[in-house]
């Protein structure tokens, strides 16, 4: 802990930090892995994807009255858990839908952080342009996984990694973005 400690980050910022890499982990995992064993380890990928949304609405919930945007946070959270029950309970899921089902949660995904970045943008806080720029990747990500000639050319496993590489990259922003979303006048504001 004392390493986090020296680098300056905050309970929140290391919960971000332990999703990012098991969200990384979860796309480096898949990509090495053929589209015919895919409906396999799709539980693993599911359970990376709960962790993440369960961190989210942990946070939310130890810091909903002293986070900008912290509701988009709490419906992160809750949008990752409810779609992450598919994959974890369904063993035998075909290889095409799983990219599909990835691509709609990234989607969604991406249309909220754009949204977010707006609000965070009319409350004056700097840097709202990594949202709409990690918004934009994710509605990229998640049509080019619903294309089927793109899908086919660079690979399932592929399109599932660059789909969890962009959801780790997301939790980078926040890690950076926390002194900024956090409320100055808060003085239990974790920092």
């Amino acid at each position: 802990m004392k390493i986090f400690h020296k680098l300056k980050m905050n309970t929140v910022q290391i919960l971000w930090l332990f999703s990012c890499f098991v969200l990384l982990f979860a796309g480096i995992f898949v990509i090495n892995k053929p589209d015919s064993v895919l409906y396999n380890i799709s539980w693993e990928l599911g359970l990376c994807m709960l962790i993440s949304g369960l961190v989210n609405i942990f946070i939310y919930i130890k810091n909903k009255h002293r986070l900008h945007g912290a509701r988009w946070l709490l419906a992160d959270g809750m949008i990752t858990v409810l779609i992450s029950i598919f994959p974890i309970i369904h063993d035998a899921v075909l290889p095409q839908v799983i990219p599909v089902f990835f691509g709609i949660w990234e989607l969604t995904l991406g249309v909220m952080k754009f949204i977010e970045s707006v609000e965070l943008y009319d409350e004056k806080i700097s840097g709202w342009y990594l949202f709409t720029i990690l918004g934009i990747f994710e509605m990229i990500s998640g049509v080019i996984s619903l294309i089927e000639p793109i899908d086919h050319a660079i690979g399932h496993n592929h399109v599932i990694a660059i789909i969890f590489f962009v959801q780790s990259l997301g939790f980078i922003f926040k890690i950076s973005m926390y002194d900024r979303m956090c409320d100055k006048d808060d003085i239990y504001c974790d920092k």
